[in-house]
């Protein structure tokens, strides 16, 4: 179904620390993107749960896909799970925070092409503004 599903998906906190679980209706296109975007490494289909337990440097990135296919989507986490610019501008740029300076200025202006959306582009100015202000960037 590559039509969004007029059905509600959930993040919920997962038992293990770093890591949140995605309840989703079963959709092809849904998962073939969502394995293309997040590494093996931090994804995992639970079987018994029927859940993706997936790693929450992820999150801004699950959001977005959830939101692409599926009405309603309701995040269930805590506040001091979930990810804010200040929290953590790594994650929000998909970056990890060795990344060097270069790769940072890279991946501000290619997201700020890619995400058209007014609240995700304020929070990666946040983001990008905090990492530069860290790093002594101009």
């Amino acid at each position: 179904m590559s039509e969004k599903q007029k059905v509600k998906a959930s993040i919920l906190k997962s038992g293990k620390p770093g890591y949140i679980k995605l309840v989703t209706p079963f959709d092809r296109d849904f998962v073939d993107e969502f394995k293309s975007t997040i590494p093996p490494g931090q994804r995992k289909w639970d079987a018994v749960e029927k859940v993706w337990v997936v790693s929450d440097t992820y999150l801004v990135r699950v959001i977005d896909l959830m939101n692409k296919y599926f009405d309603e989507v309701s995040n269930e986490l805590d506040d001091n799970q979930k990810i804010s610019p200040l929290s953590n501008p790594y994650a929000v740029m998909f970056l990890l925070p060795e990344a060097p300076s270069e790769l940072v200025k890279f991946a501000y202006r290619l997201l700020s092409i890619e995400w058209r959306s007014v609240v995700k582009i304020e929070v990666l100015n946040q983001a990008y503004e905090q990492i530069k202000k860290e790093r002594e960037i101009s």
